[in-house]
């Protein structure tokens, strides 16, 4: 008995258990790593070994399942083929039909046996099985089908089904003007930003006269920072048996929704209970579009005279213009008089994504938030930021377009994102739920200098 079990071949699910177990347990090793707060260089590191384990989990899982099922069928061809070993053990009453279908003597060949001679061709034997069908049919009202998988009773148990374990995310907004903002770590949760109000002049002098004498004038502004969280709570069995892991999709997905929130309010945030954007920011000029829904392209000379006010008061050239994809679908389309297509001559496609002061073109964040691909469009020389979460709701359906130098903006960060996990936390304990917590903290102004941005307003398309 001993020397038969050392001959026993290796179950594959224990192979495969065993490296599963190996793999959750570096997964949580590197979470744990992650949320110590390491350096950025360590964090991403960090992140990037844990993607590969959460791969490498993934096609295990999946190896698993292929492996479970291939043991299933095994186990029910053995358990088929045995049946049918019973069964032709049987002896069938022993009768020989002939072509119409009356008996007229006793074979001597057993069901089985007549079976085999007819698959090699004994074309007596043949004609018997064809006369003991029918009269099988014409006696007892039996309708001979051929298994198939649609029904289970008929073949479809032996079929299991396959499963793809890959999960198809929602396709949400992402954050292109995070990678514009300039982030200022903070240490409070109130901000004093010193201003210069007023600067000093010069002037020609006659010999022996009084020089020219301004006093400067400083001020400053106070920025508040704000709290944002989201929580989502999953059941522990689902926390244990999900494939793939589903503590790894609700972290991403608190984290893609924290900066999706950041960014909105980076452009519209009321100042309520949160930041105030730069659409509502104290300071910063807003002039009405002339462009209309039959008349486009006016966007374009509102643009170009915001590019012209910003560098008349800013002294300097905008780093990008921010527009929704509605406004940017709209200008894409307009044609001249002939109708050719006025973007395609003023426009510039970049592939370059180490281009300075392009980021990738679709919003990827330093957290890799973001999905990354396609152009980066220019026009005047200045990025193109398509943003879905520039409204188109203002004053009815209205929408606007930032023409800024969006560095002068400032995140003010308190906190790095957060996301956190417990078991214990509210009711958690007594549902027997896991609670995932993001969380935040951050300020921004783009009151610090407002004479960075142009805002074109009311703009309908």
């Amino acid at each position: 008995m001993a020397d038969e079990q050392s001959q026993a071949p290796p179950d594959p699910l224990d192979g495969i258990s065993a490296q599963l177990t190996e793999l959750t347990t570096k997964s949580a090793s590197l979470i744990e790593q992650m949320e110590a707060g390491p350096s950025k260089e360590d964090y991403d590191q960090l992140k990037t070994e844990l993607i590969d384990v959460q791969g490498k989990q993934a096609q295990l899982d999946r190896e698993r399942e292929q492996a479970a099922q291939a043991l299933e069928v095994k186990a029910l061809r053995a358990a088929n083929d045995e049946l049918q070993r019973k069964m032709a053990e049987r002896a069938p009453r022993r009768f020989e039909f002939n072509v119409n279908t009356q008996p007229t003597r006793e074979i001597s060949h057993p069901f089985p046996t007549l079976i085999a001679r007819a698959k090699r061709g004994d074309a007596e034997c043949q004609r018997q099985l064809v006369a003991i069908a029918v009269k099988t049919v014409e006696t007892y009202g039996l309708d001979i089908k051929a298994l198939s998988e649609g029904t289970g009773t008929a073949g479809g148990y032996l079929v299991p089904p396959s499963y793809i374990q890959e999960l198809v995310a929602l396709r949400r907004a992402t954050a292109p003007l995070l990678d514009y903002i300039r982030q200022v770590p903070v240490t409070t949760n109130l901000i004093y930003v010193p201003l210069q109000t007023t600067v000093s002049t010069v002037g020609w002098t006659a010999e022996n006269a009084t020089k020219t004498s301004t006093d400067e004038v400083l001020g400053q502004l106070s920025v508040n920072v704000f709290t944002l969280a989201g929580i989502a709570k999953v059941s522990n069995q689902l926390l244990e048996d999900s494939s793939p892991a589903v503590d790894a999709i609700v972290r991403q997905d608190l984290m893609r929704g924290l900066n999706i929130e950041m960014d909105r309010v980076v452009i519209n945030g009321s100042g309520t209970g949160q930041p105030t954007g730069i659409l509502n920011a104290s300071g910063v000029t807003s002039t009405v579009s002339t462009a209309t829904a039959v008349a486009p392209q006016k966007l374009l000379d509102d643009i170009v005279n915001a590019i012209s006010r910003l560098q008349q008061t800013y002294y300097g050239n905008p780093s990008a213009i921010v527009m929704s994809p509605r406004t940017w679908g709209a200008l894409m389309t307009s044609k001249d008089t002939t109708g050719r297509f006025l973007m395609t001559s003023l426009t510039t496609p970049q592939q370059d994504y180490a281009m300075p002061n392009i980021p990738a073109p679709t919003g990827a964040t330093a957290d890799n938030l973001g999905i990354t691909g396609g152009v980066t469009f220019t026009f005047a020389g200045i990025p193109i930021v398509v943003d879905a979460n520039m409204p188109v709701n203002l004053s009815g359906t209205n929408s606007a377009v930032i023409v800024g130098a969006l560095h002068e903006a400032w995140w003010l960060k308190r906190d790095d994102v957060r996301i956190d996990m417990s078991q214990e936390a509210g009711t958690s304990w007594e549902s027997n739920q896991a609670w995932f917590r993001g969380e935040l903290r951050m300020g921004f102004t783009a009151s610090r200098l407002p004479s960075a941005y142009q805002i074109v307003s009311n703009v309908v398309i």
